[in-house]
């Protein structure tokens, strides 16, 4: 009997049937649209214009393209089956902080990119939000 439960063991530890590690994921691939419209109509209309926007002295309507310009480095930071390209990601998070500050520099106006630890969950509960609705809504149906 032991000799069955050695054997057993040795083809787990060789990894014969052993399956892959699966990787983690924000969400899943039927999810990308309303993960994005979530980040976009959510995030990039209400909820970044009024806390950032806020937070740097802009009105509403100043702070919408740089809302919208932040949700855009989202777009192209998440893939479509719901992990992050940092490869992607870290060039676009330098790009938006050099338009706003060469901005800032030339305009003299504020401006932003919702960034940091605050500005990525802002953007990842509002893109949940986004996910919610469509399941609300049915909209992901296959």
């Amino acid at each position: 009997m032991s000799g069955t439960t050695k054997s057993t063991t040795r083809q787990n530890a060789a990894g014969a049937d052993t399956p892959k590690a699966k990787e983690a994921t924000m969400f899943t691939e039927s999810d990308y649209g309303q993960f994005m419209a979530g980040v976009f109509v959510v995030g990039g209309l209400v909820v970044l214009p009024l806390t950032y926007g806020l937070a740097v002295g802009l009105g509403y309507l100043a702070a919408l393209p740089w809302s919208v310009a932040s949700c855009v480095v989202f777009l192209i930071a998440f893939r479509r089956n719901g992990t992050i390209s940092w490869a992607r990601a870290i060039p676009a998070i330098i790009a938006i902080a050099v338009a706003a500050n060469v901005y800032n520099q030339s305009t003299g106006d504020a401006a932003f990119g919702a960034g940091g630890m605050l500005g990525f969950l802002l953007v990842i509960i509002c893109g949940y939000v986004g996910i919610g609705i469509g399941r609300l809504l049915g909209t992901n149906k296959k």
